[in-house]
């Protein structure tokens, strides 16, 4: 199918690396004449987001550079060669696991060999990278919640940030990626392959505060020094370490500018999440409640929890749990909805809520100076903050009301997803209780928003079926069909 480039090219951004050259972290060139922020959102608009990506690494004029965890899509490789094929320079850094996966590192071998006018060089990142940035010609930024995958393109809920200024955020996220690239092992394909060139970085533009738009990493919570150039780890293309500041876990600098802006929250906080695992944030939350704050929480369907248990690590049944304990709140229905498609989420059939954002204090009116959005990779756990490389962005007041009105459709189309009347389709949810050739389904393939006592009321038409069933809901039943109630056994099974 052809694709109006002319169209597409309006924005920009999307995925790759590149070297720096006179779009380097100190050219002072690059301020955009017209500052545009807009966004896109996936199942809806994920062809035409990944498709305005794409386009805009084809017509890259110098370099690219991106960040994947997760690459499955081909669309990004014709992007890639093409723009190698232009002349462009393209920087990739690879989540490990996924550098380690056979066909990609055949892909690797014949991208970083091309006979082009460009080139690509990949690196993988010393700990699980999670951010899903790009950044082209130093000019344009995409930020998403979106992997390179035919599954975030089509089947999961997904954001994409497309900008071009202030030239300020470009420079932090060319410093962020600096941090990730140095600190990385370079992908070598034959002995006569040297590593890569370290790229520049500026600690003072690594972050801007006090303005409009703030970047908040989890790279923030290290100290970089460096690598002895003797050592085998800089030999690898390893110039720096990462090194947590205080000497213990570090500091928590993205949880705790969510929390920030959930406690100045004077109206409203919505909420939608792909995991939500830091109880701290649960707390935060529940303290808005108690403030009058109106607080609103989707989750995907992996963190339906029957009831909380201290122990495990998902935040939504504590929320419900305590929310319902607020005086007058115990025969009220929590605020809390979930994108539910399965008995049994298996990434074969995922249809994920996979967004991480926050929206503060907006209003019908247009936003205000203290509405905030909050939007990037980090899904709310220990392991964004600790582990792995992600990040959030904080876009404020009423210079960005258009994006955060974007941010709120999208928050209302999944709090309404296949609701009319504020009730559930009826359909989907007598799907989950009705037996054909003797089998209950475990998966749907459409989702549906329920409230946690709407999944509770699901739960109790499915036993009335079914006793056992649900007792059998495991790991490995996500890779079965159903659930046969005369043989009370799991059926169409792939593990």
């Amino acid at each position: 199918m052809k694709m109006n480039y002319a169209l597409l090219l309006a924005l920009a951004v999307t995925t790759s690396c590149a070297v720096h050259n006179k779009h380097d972290l100190h050219d002072q060139s690059r301020v955009p004449s017209a500052e545009v922020t807009t966004a896109m959102f996936s199942p809806w608009q994920g062809k035409e987001a990944f498709a305005k990506m794409y386009q805009a690494i084809i017509n890259a004029k110098h370099d690219v550079k991106v960040s994947v965890y997760s690459w499955s899509d081909s669309e990004f490789d014709k992007a890639i060669e093409a723009a190698v094929n232009n002349g462009v320079n393209v920087r990739i850094v690879l989540h490990p696991s996924l550098a380690k996966k056979a066909g990609l590192a055949e892909k690797m071998t014949k991208m970083e060999t091309m006979k082009a006018k460009g080139k690509v060089a990949f690196k993988v990142a010393p700990r699980n990278m999670h951010e899903k940035f790009a950044i082209i010609d130093g000019e344009y930024l995409v930020n998403s919640s979106a992997n390179m995958s035919n599954g975030a393109k089509n089947s999961y809920s997904e954001n994409f940030v497309f900008l071009n200024g202030p030239a300020y955020i470009i420079e932090n996220f060319e410093n962020e990626f600096a941090v990730i690239w140095n600190s990385g092992k370079d992908v070598k394909h034959g002995p006569t392959d040297g590593i890569e060139d370290r790229l520049p970085y500026v600690a003072a533009k690594h972050q801007t505060t006090g303005k409009e738009v703030t970047l908040y990493s989890s790279s923030m919570n290290y100290d970089y020094p460096e690598n002895a150039t003797s050592s085998a780890a800089y030999n690898e293309g390893k110039y720096i370490k990462l090194q947590a500041k205080g000497g213990g876990v570090g500091p928590y600098t993205v949880r705790d500018a969510i929390i920030s802006a959930i406690r100045n929250a004077k109206t409203n906080v919505y909420c939608s999440f792909n995991h939500f695992n830091i109880k701290e944030i649960s707390d935060a939350l529940l303290d808005a409640v108690k403030r009058g704050v109106d607080v609103k929480v989707e989750v995907d369907n992996q963190e339906f929890r029957q009831s909380w248990n201290p122990e495990a690590i998902e935040m939504t049944p504590h929320f419900y749990e305590n929310w319902k304990k607020i005086p007058g709140n115990a025969n009220k229905t929590a605020p809390v909805r979930v994108k539910w498609y399965s008995h049994a989420p298996n990434p074969t059939r995922w249809l994920l809520n996979h967004h991480k954002f926050l929206l503060v204090d907006y209003n019908a009116q247009g936003g205000s100076d203290k509405s905030v959005l909050v939007t990037g990779s980090y899904n709310m756990s220990e392991t964004a903050e600790h582990n792995q490389f992600d990040n959030q962005v904080t876009f404020r007041g009423t210079k960005y009301a258009a994006l955060q009105k974007s941010f709120l459709d999208e928050f209302n189309k999944l709090w309404n997803l296949e609701r009319s009347g504020d009730k559930p389709n009826a359909e989907i949810v007598k799907y989950y209780s009705t037996v054909v050739n003797g089998n209950l389904p475990i998966h749907h393939n459409r989702a549906v928003s329920l409230s946690w006592e709407e999944i509770f009321a699901l739960r109790d038409s499915v036993k009335a079926v079914a006793p056992e069933f649900l007792r059998q809901i495991n790991r490995r039943a996500g890779s079965c069909m159903g659930y046969n109630v005369a043989k009370k056994a799991l059926v169409g099974c792939t593990e």
